[in-house]
């Protein structure tokens, strides 16, 4: 089996994206049998979809992980739903306003990634964690949605879904945050990602 994860490219003035560096820390590693390869995602809307499939292409997994990073949420969330809009400045300033995703899509897909198991297992390790009902407007619902209507008009069997990550604690303090900013350390976003995989086992 094998399970593609991927995570994106700093956005909003930041110098590092925290699923990104999750992800590559897990590229090429064997968890409980299943064989973990990662990618990295473009904050780019022009661009997403073509790097996507590429990805899908190239690996032929079994189920997709989608990471990404969410400033100023306090834990894991394991996002539900994905809808069919968008919203928000690309790295190469495009805008999008409301646009649909896909004109012939749904209105939203749901995960079909096993959360409530994968959310049973990062709670038994102790790292906050929750189910959240929406993943934004951003690219993180792009890639999402995307995805799932990838799934669909390909009549793929393919479990998939979007995990949101706090900021890693460099961030907070490069930019001088508040104090009270919240942050999660590198080595418990692994160990989450970590412990959804092997759900999936």
């Amino acid at each position: 089996m094998k399970v593609l994860i991927t995570g994106y490219e700093p956005f909003g003035g930041e110098e590092i994206n925290p699923s990104l560096e999750a992800v590559k820390k897990l590229n090429g590693k064997i968890i409980n049998g299943i064989d973990v390869v990662a990618e990295e995602m473009p904050v780019v809307w022009n661009d997403i979809d073509k790097k996507f499939e590429e990805a899908m292409v190239k690996h032929k997994p079994d189920a997709v992980i989608l990471v990404g990073q969410a400033g100023g949420r306090t834990a894991i969330a394991l996002e539900r739903v994905a809808v069919n809009r968008t919203m928000g400045k690309d790295n190469l300033g495009v805008a999008r306003d409301e646009q649909a995703i896909r004109e012939d899509g749904e209105n939203s897909y749901f995960s079909t990634l096993p959360i409530l198991e994968m959310l049973k297992a990062i709670k038994e390790d102790n790292i906050p964690v929750y189910i959240s009902n929406t993943a934004g407007l951003y690219l993180c619902n792009y890639i999402f949605y995307a995805a799932r209507y990838y799934m669909d008009k390909h009549s793929l069997d393919v479990p998939v879904g979007f995990v949101h990550i706090p900021f890693i604690p460099k961030q907070v303090a490069a930019k001088d945050r508040p104090q009270n900013f919240a942050s999660m350390d590198l080595s418990l976003i692994v160990k989450a990602l970590e412990k959804m995989v092997e759900v999936l086992a």
